[in-house]
């Protein structure tokens, strides 16, 4: 199932983007996400009964798969129809599009129980400690979910102001670069954590 719909009817794209929801589930059918438009999972729940019967690699495999899901549906909305015809799709646009595929970022959450890893929020990839399953509970661990997205997409949204300051020079302070651990403006490497 995947729905796509907006939570309230605004004017302005900016306020509409912001009201924007994805829903979808993952393969098995047994996990459902919500992720809204400000990049935050709003809420992932689990079919009644289904968590006792996951191992931890099963879980990762559904929870990359639905993420990626998510992210696939809430790029859509966003996206419009480019074409490289070298005026509208230019140099720095295209530099910053394949720096956004190579950023990367990791969050994690309940004492590194969960971790979660991507690629240009693209390729996810999630950790769950093995053990995990049996002394967590459902609630906890989806929780620990929540909490290692929301530390991953934190860590990624700031590379991505970098990137832009990279690409169209827009002034981000060299001391507050190397404040937060990304360099000197052209450093190879300055923004992969």
């Amino acid at each position: 199932m995947v729905r796509v719909g907006y939570g309230f009817e605004v004017s302005d794209l900016a306020e509409r983007l912001r009201g924007l929801v994805v829903e979808a589930r993952s393969p098995d059918g047994h996990l459902a996400g919500r992720y809204g438009g400000d990049g935050a999972i709003l809420d992932v729940t689990m079919t009644g009964g289904m968590y006792g019967l996951y191992r931890e690699h099963q879980l990762e495999r559904q929870l990359a798969e639905l993420t990626t899901r998510l992210w696939n549906l809430t790029e859509a909305q966003f996206a419009q129809p480019l074409r490289d015809d070298g005026i509208d799709f230019g140099p720095e646009r295209r530099r910053y599009l394949a720096g956004f595929e190579q950023l990367t970022a990791t969050g994690s959450a309940a004492e590194d129980a969960v971790t979660v890893r991507t690629r240009g929020l693209s390729t996810w990839e999630y950790t769950i400690r093995a053990g995990t399953l049996r002394r967590v509970g459902e609630r906890d661990l989806l929780a620990a979910v929540r909490t290692a997205v929301r530390r991953l997409l934190r860590k990624f949204h700031l590379q991505v102001f970098v990137l832009r300051d990279e690409v169209y020079d827009l002034g981000f302070p060299e001391d507050l670069r190397r404040e937060l651990g990304f360099g000197r403006r052209g450093d190879p490497g300055r923004l992969y954590w």
